[in-house]
């Protein structure tokens, strides 16, 4: 899997790099939320009626989730910025830190699985996360160049 990304990420077609932006992407994010959702499911079948959560405790987690979940989409910018560090590679490291935004709030909906309506708003949040750090890959990485169209006039 990671041979494949290298070889995506130094391909000369500028699609294919953004191919692998979006898969380090997806392994950032598989790598939190995997394990969350299996060990969130066993958590929720040994328990047998959850305490009920207040709605400040609530708001609390959404709003937890949200920050935490920011950290690193900032942190992924900052790894952009690093002199030392070949821009392919900080790309592929922002890429990989920012599949780790969605990722937070995911496992907090994921432990939270006994009270369906905080693990459906905390999953919402990460889906909120993720849309928005796909949008920044998206611009991080510009689209392939076209070829100018002359539209008839000679240059």
């Amino acid at each position: 899997m990671l041979a494949h990304l290298g070889r995506l990420a130094h391909h000369p077609d500028q699609a294919q790099r953004v191919r692998a932006g979006q898969l380090a992407f997806g392994l950032g994010f598989g790598a939190l939320a995997l394990p969350g959702l299996v060990l969130g499911g066993l958590y929720a079948l040994t328990r047998t009626a959850p305490a009920p959560l207040p709605l400040g405790a609530w708001a609390g987690l959404l709003v937890l989730g949200l920050v935490l979940g920011a950290l690193p989409l900032r942190l992924a910018r900052r790894h952009l910025t690093l002199p030392q560090v070949p821009p392919l590679q900080a790309r592929l490291a922002a890429a990989l830190q920012a599949g780790n935004a969605p990722g937070v709030p995911f496992v907090l909906g994921c432990a939270l699985l006994g009270h369906p309506p905080v693990a459906l708003s905390l999953w919402l949040a990460a889906g909120l996360l993720g849309a928005l750090a796909w949008r920044w890959l998206a611009r991080l990485a510009p689209p392939p160049a076209r070829p100018e169209a002359s539209y008839g006039f000679e240059k």
